[in-house]
């Protein structure tokens, strides 16, 4: 078992512990059946496109944005090419109609992702694949269905308070932040989504981006090497998480990797 003491990882990797995992941990999905996902997305969708086209133990049975504007979202696009059922609630208009024109009132946001909710129900998901959707997911959703997350930096990096340093930080700023520090590399994150913006526990990180002698005028650049190396990683998570070898500790803070061979047996429930 390994596991990451220089950085916070909220990972353990269990090689040979089936009964480490069975010890008050349970998995994020029971892999009896084909894993079924629902896609937010608010963008291009290069994420969204990344696991359409891999798609093994899991299937993609919906597409959700919270973007109207069809300039600056594929959602329907995307859908369309793949024949999915297409869902649009913009979350601007949303709040409008309530008076808001502020989005950061989260009272309203569990309002907006309840309505979410009834459709992933409808659908029958088992879990929810951020794919740069941009609204910040609420209880109603995280607490229902596991909801993955990439970040575009590494969150296992933490500041001088113990707290994730790249927690909060949005696209491109990422890297301008670890040209700042002198970081030797770049890093995706893919994280569980909890309460805490960017802070649920971390199921895996990309392979590494290299930061030699950068210079600020090549963040676009960078930005999209460490975007498609999280992208890369994506479909691999889904599959992994299809196959049930993503459990969580009770604390629910705490994500244990187990190899299929060792998987522990999941006893039925009542």
């Amino acid at each position: 078992m390994a596991i990451y003491t220089k950085v916070q990882s909220n990972v353990v990797e269990d090689s040979g512990g089936a009964s480490h995992a069975s010890q008050k941990s349970f998995p994020l999905f029971k892999a009896d059946t084909t894993m079924r996902v629902a896609a937010l997305l608010s963008g291009q969708g290069t994420n969204l496109r990344a696991i359409l086209n891999h798609q093994q133990g899991y299937e993609v049975v919906m597409v959700f944005t919270d973007t109207a504007d069809e300039r600056r979202c594929n959602a329907r696009q995307i859908a369309t090419e793949h024949h999915l059922p297409y869902y649009c609630n913009d979350i601007a208009t949303f709040y409008r109609k309530r008076g808001h024109r502020n989005r950061k009132d989260m009272r309203l946001r569990e309002e907006y992702d309840r309505l979410t909710l009834q459709l992933l129900k409808a659908h029958r998901i088992d879990s929810v694949a951020l794919c740069g959707y941009l609204s910040i997911v609420s209880a109603p959703i995280y607490q229902h269905y596991p909801t993955l997350n990439v970040h575009p930096a590494d969150l296992r990096i933490l500041n001088e308070q113990g707290k994730r340093y790249y927690a909060g930080c949005i696209g491109a700023q990422c890297v301008t932040k670890a040209i700042s520090r002198s970081e030797s590399e770049i890093r995706s994150t893919i994280h569980l989504v909890t309460e805490d913006v960017d802070g649920g526990p971390i199921v895996e990180v990309s392979e590494p981006v290299a930061l030699l002698h950068p210079v600020h005028n090549e963040v676009t650049a960078l930005f999209e090497a460490v975007n498609a190396a999280g992208r890369a990683l994506y479909p691999t998570v889904l599959q992994r998480l299809a196959e049930g070898r993503y459990w969580i500790n009770a604390k629910r803070d705490t994500i244990i990797h187990t190899d299929l061979h060792d998987m522990p047996k999941i006893e039925p429930t009542d």
